[in-house]
């Protein structure tokens, strides 16, 4: 096919302005990349906070959740009470306990055995033990628990002038100051309390034992012979009776130890002194 001289000046013009690939000039893509790590940067630090934060709402949750813990404090220093009982005689630790580690040591060995602890549950009824969240109260004194008690609830309300003490199958009622006795457990309230009524139940001995030694620790002020002694739990009644049963079962514990080997040792010396008169 020809093409007139006409039709080819065409053709150059056509291709004069003829429409080329657009081509973007280049970027400087380093701007880009900054944005981008202040980006990544941004979420890690943001992402991080987040995580923090729920930490925290998370631990401040479980706190608000948690039962509160009360703790009480009773104080003892290591005196042999056997003075007092055997008159003249030599005491084991003439009148003090050393501040010897090994003295003191043995000594905590003693109050925080089971021995003292089944002495406390003993002595101060810690048998008797509060349900749930009902409160002790510090007016029940003189709480005696007998061995073949067996109560699941025992209600004590408490009206103007009497307190009533329930079980399931009786009722008694006394006057304050007076003594209440129902179905092995015994004691006293001294006057109306703050609240209106408690409920207890009577737990066997080997657990009112691991209750008593469970939250009990005794801790010696350095260099001295006295010895702090600590009880943690749930209700700030219970904790004090609980500590102050301890500290009366170690006294009577150390009392009773002490006359034991006094009267030992006066065996010994009259059988000395027989066999120099002979």
């Amino acid at each position: 096919t020809t093409v007139s001289p006409r039709c080819r000046g065409w053709q150059r013009h056509l291709r004069m302005f003829a429409l080329r690939p657009f081509s973007e000039p280049a970027r400087d893509r380093s701007g880009d990349s900054g944005q981008r790590s202040r980006r990544r940067l941004f979420r890690r630090y943001h992402g991080g906070l987040l995580g923090r934060l729920l930490a925290v709402g998370w631990s401040l949750y479980k706190v608000s959740k948690a039962p509160a813990l009360y703790r009480a404090v009773s104080t003892v220093r290591l005196a042999d009470p056997s003075r007092s009982l055997t008159g003249s005689m030599t005491s084991q630790y003439q009148g003090y306990v050393g501040r010897e580690t090994d003295q003191l040591a043995s000594q905590i060995q003693i109050l925080t055995s089971q021995t003292v602890g089944s002495l406390a549950v003993q002595m101060n009824g810690l048998r008797l033990m509060p349900v749930g969240e009902h409160p002790f109260v510090d007016e029940l004194t003189e709480i005696q628990v007998a061995d073949s008690a067996q109560v699941d609830s025992l209600v004590v309300a408490f009206g103007p002038n009497s307190v009533t003490a329930s079980t399931a199958g009786r009722q008694v009622t006394a006057a304050y100051g007076e003594p209440l006795e129902i179905s092995g457990v015994s004691f006293k309230v001294t006057k109306k309390p703050p609240v209106s009524s408690t409920v207890f139940t009577v737990v066997p001995k080997g657990v009112a034992i691991g209750h008593a030694l469970g939250g009990f620790s005794a801790n010696p002020r350095p260099k001295t012979d006295i010895i702090d002694l600590s009880y943690i739990g749930g209700e700030p009644h219970e904790a004090r009776r609980v500590v102050n049963a301890m500290t009366l079962a170690f006294q009577a514990h150390n009392a009773s130890t002490s006359q034991t080997q006094s009267r030992r040792r006066r065996v010994f010396l009259e059988g000395q002194l027989r066999q120099t008169d002979s």
